[in-house]
């Protein structure tokens, strides 16, 4: 079975209520980044949008064929070119052992709102926490 790098950023990272869908993933790392800009989408979970000039810190899994698919459900990903939720991109992940190639679920330019909130910690789980005090 294939394996496949998935940086997580919102809801499938550890503690977090999706985060069952990567129970037998293995963790590349847990404090990394890759570039964009995070947005709440204000139903619960984050937007990544593609952006150069930011980061979103999030964690790097190891996933097989199964997990890649039960992910691309969670984020109504069909494949290229198909009228999906968030659209499955390559982006570099920056660790503390190095630089990887990894899948990102982003927010196709589509369908993207003008409203929504950026996340300036670029954390969700910070966001969360700070939201909560």
């Amino acid at each position: 079975m294939k394996k496949h790098l998935v940086f997580v950023y919102g809801t499938l990272r550890r503690y977090e209520r999706n985060h069952h869908l990567l129970k037998n993933a293995e963790c590349l790392a847990d404090k990394c980044w890759t570039t964009g800009k995070l947005l709440d989408s204000g139903s619960g979970y984050p937007y990544l949008v593609q952006s150069r000039g930011e980061r979103v810190y999030g964690e790097l899994y190891q996933v097989n064929d199964n997990e890649l698919e039960a992910l691309d459900m969670l984020e109504e990903y069909y494949g290229p070119g198909k009228d999906n939720y968030y659209d499955r991109v390559v982006q570099s992940v920056h660790t503390e052992s190095g630089d990887y190639k990894a899948f990102v679920y982003v927010l196709p330019e589509g369908r993207q709102q003008p409203n929504l909130v950026q996340i300036k910690e670029c954390d969700w789980c910070v966001y969360r926490l700070m939201q909560s005090q």
